[in-house]
């Protein structure tokens, strides 16, 4: 899972990049990440290990961060626990973000 994400991330994002891992668990996944990008892991409780990344606590409908201030963002094993109008509702917020 981690070599996926990693090469979607390299391919679709430059060097650099301010992303958010919205609901980032344990944020294991972000390690290697946050070598090329600037991660902003985000959870709804803050269990991360990563010392890679910048942390942040809320939810994915009201994401404490600023219009505009994110160059990507990217979820795992988060999506399916919601319906579709919150799917809708979360992929507004995410807009909300993007720079």
């Amino acid at each position: 899972m981690i070599r996926i994400v990693n090469f979607f991330l390299e391919k679709h994002c430059p060097v650099g990049s301010l992303l958010l891992h919205a609901g980032c668990g344990n944020g294991d996944v972000d390690e290697k990440a946050g070598k090329r990008f600037k991660i902003l892991s985000l959870d709804m409780a803050l269990r991360t290990n990563n010392s890679s990344s910048k942390l942040a606590q809320g939810d994915v409908f009201r994401l404490p961060i600023k219009n505009s201030s994110i160059d990507g963002i990217y979820n795992l094993g988060l999506v399916e626990h919601f319906t579709e109008n919150e799917i809708i509702e979360m992929l507004k917020e995410y807009q909300r973000l993007e720079a």
